[in-house]
C-alpha cells in the first residue's frame, strides 16, 4: 500500500499533476471527471477538514489546508481546480489566490457532454459535468460550473463564477451575467438576460430580463 509520500512522489513524476480544492461530494464528481478525461492525475486534495496525510479517496490524500498552496506549487504541482460546489465568493477568492501563486486552472470536461465544435468557448477552471448539451456559437466564462443534464443552446453567453445545477435549461441566445445560481429544472427563454448575481429558484421558468441581485422563483419567475 502506498503511503502519503508515494503518493505525493508518483504525483511529481506526471507533468500534469492537478490538485483539487475541497475535499466534499463536489470535488469527489470532479475527481471522477479527472479519472475519465485522463490527461491529468490528482496529486491530492486541498481542505482544513483534514489533516496532512489523510486518507480520501483510494490512492488519494489531503495535502494540508490553503497554508501549503505556495509549497506545493513550487514542488512542481501547477494545476489546479476548485471542488467547492457552494459559496460562489469563496470560489472566487481561493481562484484569485491560486492564481496570484501561479497555479493554472484546466477547464474540465466529462467525456458524456455533446459540445458544439462550432465557435463554443470555455473558460478556465470551468467543470463541464456528466450528459451536458452545450450547443453552437456559445460562450461560457472561467470558474463556471455546468452541471449534470444542463441544456445550454445556441448563441448564448454565460459569464463567469456562474453554477448551472442540474437539468436546467438555457434556451438560444440569453445572456447570463457572472456570479449567477441557476436551479435545478429551471428553464430561461430565449433572449432573456438574468444580470449579475441573480439567483433563479428551483423549477423557475424565467419569460423576461432578472435584474442585477434578483431572485426570483416560480412559474412564471417573478422577484421575492
Amino acid at each position: 500500500m502506498q503511503n502519503y509520500s508515494e503518493n505525493v512522489n508518483l504525483a511529481l513524476e506526471n507533468s500534469n499533476a492537478i490538485i483539487i480544492i475541497g475535499a466534499g461530494g463536489h470535488a469527489g464528481v470532479i475527481n471522477d471527471i479527472i479519472k475519465m478525461d485522463g490527461r491529468y492525475t490528482v496529486a491530492g486534495v486541498i481542505d482544513s477538514r483534514l489533516k496532512a496525510g489523510d486518507p480520501w479517496k483510494p490512492g488519494i490524500h489531503c495535502l494540508g489546508d490553503d497554508s501549503a498552496l505556495e509549497d506545493i506549487f513550487k514542488s512542481g504541482i501547477t494545476n489546479a481546480v476548485i471542488g467547492i460546489g457552494e459559496g460562489k465568493n469563496l470560489r472566487f477568492t481561493l481562484y484569485q489566490k491560486l492564481k496570484k501563486i501561479g497555479f493554472n486552472f484546466p477547464t474540465l470536461i466529462h467525456p458524456s457532454a455533446i459540445i458544439s465544435d462550432d465557435q463554443v468557448n470555455i473558460g478556465e477552471g470551468s467543470v463541464i459535468m456528466p450528459s451536458v448539451v452545450i450547443n453552437c456559437c456559445t460562450n461560457i466564462g472561467k470558474l463556471a460550473i455546468i452541471n449534470t443534464g444542463v441544456i445550454i443552446e445556441h448563441n448564448c453567453s454565460i459569464g463567469y463564477n456562474v453554477h448551472v445545477a442540474p437539468t436546467a435549461c438555457i434556451l438560444g441566445g440569453v445572456y447570463i451575467g457572472n456570479f449567477v445560481h441557476i436551479g435545478a429544472k429551471a428553464v430561461i427563454l430565449q433572449n432573456c438576460t438574468v444580470g449579475d448575481r441573480a439567483i433563479i429558484g428551483l423549477g423557475a421558468i424565467v419569460i423576461r430580463n432578472v435584474l442585477n441581485g434578483l431572485t426570483v422563483v416560480g412559474v412564471p419567475a417573478k422577484p421575492i
